[in-house]
């Protein structure tokens, strides 16, 4: 028992580590003297407060049963809380009992998400479990690569981790769009999750971020990243955004569906960035069922010539629609440019030289 319980404070010193306050420290010291019932009352009172730490210490105390019989549903009710704030260790706590259905019932899907959101913050311990729930197809399809991916995150300081990484074999085997599972869209950050189907889906992925604009000219952002991501702020996020994320690989990608989209919203055909004004092809490009995107240096501002460019073997249809909504444009004016940051469905309209 006493291993266990230094393991237990461990996690709670390293969690509240430079961060706790007064209060906070003499519920710790508390638990170190094994004065439960003290920690329990101060951390009663900073969970009211709306403490993220001292919620995590009481499903700590109720998890391990150290101020009373164990209470696994208790344990998961605080640990649920504190991790719905942020905090790393909870948001692990959470995905373990969802994995084994200790306290709440069993949902490897859950589980999943909540992993996902602690290794995210960087906690060893999730990023290794991600990996063991890509690598067994528990909670989403399997997926090597996936696995991979995580246990070379927690390998440099776990040791199971990097065990781990030496066996798996991080080579995707097909392309399917990536399912979403998770997303917070907030004025701190973009937080997003997803799983992978049967046929595995990277990495690596392309996440795409568009803010709606009331002129009808949104604003995007794309990230490329590995697994699940976690954004910086963006400008805007009081207003309604919508995400998707695409498995990139080979040239090409495979997208899943816009999340977020009011009901009743088509959604784009495609994403079209006009490097001049031209109110008349901006109305003809919306009707068509194309999303208009505002941003400077969108283009290539030396280019002179009249060229219609995308960036994903994929897009090569939708450059050729746009092209022939262009005045004085056809197919032949259409390239594939993969090196200029266009995004997955962008399709880039250079300078037409004389705006009608």
């Amino acid at each position: 028992m006493r291993g266990a319980l230094a393991a237990v404070w461990l996690a709670l010193g390293l969690c509240a580590a430079g961060s706790a306050g007064a209060e906070e420290s003499a519920a710790r010291r508390a638990f170190a003297a094994q004065d439960y019932a003290a920690a329990e009352a101060i951390w009663k009172q900073d969970a009211a407060a709306g403490s993220a730490q001292a919620m995590l210490g009481l499903g700590t105390l109720a998890d391990y049963g150290l101020d009373g019989p164990r209470d696994p549903k208790t344990a998961f009710s605080w640990y649920l809380k504190a991790a719905r704030i942020g905090l790393a260790e909870a948001q692990l706590n959470v995905g373990v009992m969802l994995d084994g259905g200790v306290g709440t019932a069993r949902d490897p899907d859950g589980a999943l998400v909540w992993y996902s959101r602690a290794a995210l913050r960087g906690n060893l311990r999730a990023q290794y479990n991600l990996g063991l729930m890509f690598e067994s197809g528990s909670g989403t399809a399997r997926d090597d690569a996936l696995a991979g991916y995580w246990f070379a995150q927690a390998a440099p300081s776990l040791p199971a981790a990097a065990a781990k990484l030496a066996s798996v074999r991080r080579t995707p085997e097909g392309r399917a769009a990536p399912v979403p599972a998770f997303a917070e869209l907030g004025t701190d950050g973009v937080e997003l999750v997803w799983r992978t189907t049967k046929d595995g889906a990277g990495p690596p992925f392309a996440v795409q971020v568009i803010r709606s604009s009331p002129d009808g000219e949104p604003t995007l952002w794309t990230a490329r990243t590995d697994g699940s991501a976690i954004l910086d702020a963006l400008p805007g996020t009081d207003v309604p955004l919508f995400w998707r994320v695409s498995a990139v690989r080979d040239g090409g990608y495979v997208a899943s569906d816009w999340q977020g989209l009011p009901a009743g919203t088509t959604p784009p055909k495609g994403m079209v960035r006009l490097g001049v004004a031209n109110a008349e092809l901006a109305a003809t490009l919306r009707e068509t069922g194309f999303w208009l995107l505002r941003g400077d240096g969108s283009t290539d501002t030396g280019n002179t010539a009249s060229r219609v460019r995308y960036g994903f073997a994929d897009d090569a249809p939708l450059a050729r629609i746009v092209a022939a909504i262009v005045p004085g444009r056809s197919a032949r004016d259409v390239v594939l440019d993969p090196d200029a940051g266009i995004a997955p469905g962008e399709v880039r309209v250079d300078p037409l030289g004389t705006t009608p």
